[in-house]
């Protein structure tokens, strides 16, 4: 279970929608997995309600992050109000019945945060055809390359 600085609480997400993490930092040394649901998924990791500053990100390690891919440019994703320290795995899966197709590539933003990013992912699982994640000032993509 992820460690979640107070006065934070995690609101777990079972349905889709949108969870908010209230926390001033959220330490992932377990799993965070939206996966088991069929619906795009959003966890934003933000102390204060209805403003996106400070929350911070950080996976150890041990700690794994996995988010599905639903279709063309829906997917769930990491909203993070301050900075993303990064380490450990990030699975990427595709949602029940979804299969990328086409002769272009995809890209999915699955992480996106307001702060600096520290790290980098340094294992995990993707499926066929996906590339390593790519790191930007805001957040991280994923691309999917037609065979």
């Amino acid at each position: 279970m992820p460690n979640i600085s107070p006065p934070g609480y995690l609101v777990s997400v079972v349905s889709g929608n949108n969870a908010p993490i209230y926390a001033s930092l959220v330490t992932n040394n377990g799993i965070i997995s939206t996966v088991g649901s069929n619906t795009q998924s959003f966890f934003t990791i933000n102390p204060y309600p209805g403003m996106m500053m400070g929350g911070n990100y950080t996976q150890t390690s041990e700690g794994l992050l996995r988010l599905k891919v639903l279709a063309p440019g829906f997917c769930d994703q990491l909203q993070i109000a301050g900075t993303a320290t990064l380490a450990g795995g990030l699975d990427i899966v595709l949602a029940t019945g979804y299969q990328p197709a086409g002769q272009n590539p995809l890209t999915w933003t699955p992480i996106l945060y307001n702060g600096q990013n520290n790290g980098q992912f340094t294992s995990g699982n993707r499926p066929p055809n996906f590339g390593m994640p790519n790191y930007f000032g805001g957040g991280m993509t994923i691309t999917w390359t037609p065979p």
